[in-house]
């Protein structure tokens, strides 16, 4: 890093949470909210029978396939909402390997602070993305 460069303090595990450095996509509540009324409406607007307006489900198709990913070809991907629930994975395996007598707590720690910033970032990802497609200001 050059000594005019401007550093995110999001970008360094522990320092935003110092600095108090928020992030406006960040909310895990958000993200959660918006998972489940986007996976709703997708599953109404897939239901010719429940289908309404299709203003009501804009952005959706592309928001669920972030979320949920592509299976079955080739251009396959996991979605962010497995991505998630990995990391949360790693985080709670990084936390109880501190309990062994031979962990490092220090790197155990910083591992736990970098694992925390990933998920940030996914939840931001997909929380920007939702402004963005739906209109949200």
């Amino acid at each position: 890093m050059g000594a005019n460069e401007k550093i995110n303090p999001n970008d360094i595990p522990v320092l935003g949470r110092f600095v108090g450095v928020t992030n406006p996509y960040g909310d895990y509540a958000t993200y959660y909210e918006r998972k489940n009324e986007i996976t709703a409406l997708y599953k109404e607007m897939e239901d010719p029978a429940t289908r309404k307006d299709a203003e009501r489900y804009k952005g959706v198709d592309q928001l669920y396939v972030l979320l949920y990913g592509v299976t079955g070809s080739k251009d396959a991907y996991i979605g962010l909402d497995d991505e998630i629930k990995k990391m949360f994975e790693r985080k709670k395996e990084l936390n109880s390997s501190l309990s062994n007598p031979n962990a490092n707590p220090i790197d155990i720690s910083s591992d736990v602070e970098k694992v925390k910033l990933n998920i940030g970032k996914a939840v931001d990802k997909f929380n920007a993305q939702y402004n963005k497609l739906r209109g949200v200001k």
